[in-house]
């Protein structure tokens, strides 16, 4: 008898899996995955004190107060299969929304599928979205709290429609979301960019008040999407564009890189530097009037390419030579970027608040309360020491 009812359990159990398996597969089916979320301002966005103004006892027409503009893509569905590929084109949907939480209601009824987020692979904002405070932070602090929103999501800030961009059609992928986190891996090889997730954008925004978030542009003439620099954010607002150049070198001053290359012109010869380690070490003190005194060194190593013919170097002299115009060149082109976040946009992008708040947080308690002030005023004294790892191709 106990075998039977054993055997019985079994049976139940395994029945309960198949029809499980069943109930997934037909919610599976009706599931439109979503890889990517653009978000604009809508035509209302001037009218959004209405939402403040309003008297709380009447209802809000959504459709009067068109104040963002939501873009989702996804893939098209009748592409894929055993015998079609595991990739499709994108399928866009457009919807006007007064919220985050409207225009994702508003979107499911324009849907024939279910609409999952939960594998998006790309968010983009509009500039113009950061030009509106309140707003941006409604749309943060939504992602934020939404559990449906995947966190791991990358993200960018397009000059110009985001519409524009979730429609370009990329020569090299069959959708935006797969061809711009492809330029963003190539690119953070040579510290021109360091892609971010929503995680760390909540992360900064919260602990720092400010982030930085990779740029789109539309090269229409191209017919090409290219990224050009990074958008400061500072109190949920947009504050400035920073060059790629800047960026690469917060991106080697940091040390979140490990790769780069920089360029020395010895004797009418054009030198290159292909870096490959990055190694920081910090040192943060008081002067005797009270300042913030910040030792800054840098361990780079890299390879030597690209030698005029005929022209070798093998000896430990003429290794030491170069690496000391190295040393130079680098810490004059670091200190003025050091200089142009501490002068022009008062703002720590170098890590510096994480590191003093974590290893030092006596001195934390002193500067924590006016952190840009103190920041901005900071003597900070940058070492580079470069070191030739191997040499590479001489022409």
């Amino acid at each position: 008898m106990k075998v039977k009812k054993i055997v019985s359990i079994i049976l139940i159990c395994c029945l309960c899996c198949g029809f499980s398996g069943c109930w997934d597969s037909v919610e599976i089916d009706r599931k439109g995955f979503v890889s990517t979320i653009a978000i604009d301002v809508g035509p209302e966005i001037s009218k959004k004190d209405e939402l403040k103004n309003r008297d709380s006892n009447k209802s809000l027409e959504n459709k009067n107060l068109e104040k963002l503009n939501l873009i989702f893509g996804y893939p098209n569905m009748s592409e894929l299969g055993p015998d079609k590929g595991s990739t499709a084109t994108e399928k866009v949907l457009k919807v006007g929304c007064y919220s985050m939480a409207d225009g994702i209601m508003e979107a499911s009824t324009k849907s024939s599928r279910d609409m999952s987020m939960e594998h998006t692979k790309l968010f983009i904002f509009s500039k113009e979205l950061l030009m509106h405070q309140d707003t941006f932070k409604e749309v943060i602090e939504y992602l934020q709290r939404e559990p449906s929103i995947n966190k791991n999501t990358k993200v960018v800030v397009v000059d110009g429609s985001a519409e524009e961009f979730v429609k370009f059609k990329p020569e090299m992928e069959n959708n935006i979301e797969a061809y711009v986190n492809g330029l963003m891996e190539n690119s953070q090889r040579n510290s021109a960019i360091f892609p971010i997730d929503l995680n760390t954008v909540f992360r900064k925004l919260i602990e720092t008040n400010s982030v930085l978030i990779p740029v789109l542009k539309l090269d229409k003439e191209e017919n090409d999407i290219v990224l050009d620099g990074a958008t400061l954010i500072k109190d949920f607002r947009y504050d400035s564009t920073i060059g790629t150049d800047e960026l690469s070198n917060i991106s080697i001053v940091t040390g979140s890189t490990r790769s780069g290359k920089r360029v020395i012109c010895k004797d009418d010869v054009t030198i290159d530097y292909v870096i490959d380690e990055v190694e920081r070490q910090l040192k943060i003190n008081y002067d005797e009037n009270n300042n913030l005194v910040i030792d800054m060194e840098l361990r780079i190593g890299g390879q030597l390419k690209n030698f005029k013919e005929g022209e070798k170097i093998f000896n430990d002299e003429e290794i030491k030579d170069l690496q000391g115009y190295f040393n130079n060149a680098l810490k004059e082109e670091f200190t003025n970027t050091i200089r142009y976040t501490q002068e022009e946009l008062q703002t720590d992008l170098f890590g510096l608040q994480e590191y003093i708040e974590k290893y030092k947080p006596s001195i934390w308690k002193k500067v924590k309360d006016n952190w840009r002030g103190n920041y901005s005023e900071a003597k900070i004294n940058l070492e580079v020491k470069t070191k030739i790892n191997t040499i590479g191709i001489i022409k």
